[in-house]
């Protein structure tokens, strides 16, 4: 289910560098499926590896600190050649791949 795509602000807390911005990036989740394991299927399934693609799990919980409400995935395209899966947890990103 997307959630979320282009968009011409910035939520609060929200990056100013997001993809959002610039028409490159959606917001979703599998009905179902809960986000660590849709994001594990998706990075095992390889689609994501040959490309310029940042893949983020914001896992929407937080102790203490800002969340990404609601929980969600992310995948964005970058124009340059870069390629990163991350794990998001209160405005901390871990790389966790490609």
């Amino acid at each position: 289910m997307l959630t979320s795509g282009d968009r011409s602000h910035v939520p609060p807390g929200g990056s100013t560098r997001s993809l959002h911005l610039a028409g490159r990036a959606a917001d979703f989740y599998v009905e179902g499926v809960s986000l660590t394991e849709a994001f594990n299927r998706i990075r095992a399934s390889g689609i994501l590896n040959d490309g310029n693609f940042e893949f983020i799990n914001h896992l929407g919980v937080c102790n203490g600190g800002p969340a990404t409400i609601p929980a969600h995935l992310h995948l964005g395209h970058y124009s340059t050649n870069q390629n990163r899966h991350m794990i998001e947890e209160c405005g901390s990103y871990r790389v966790v791949g490609p």
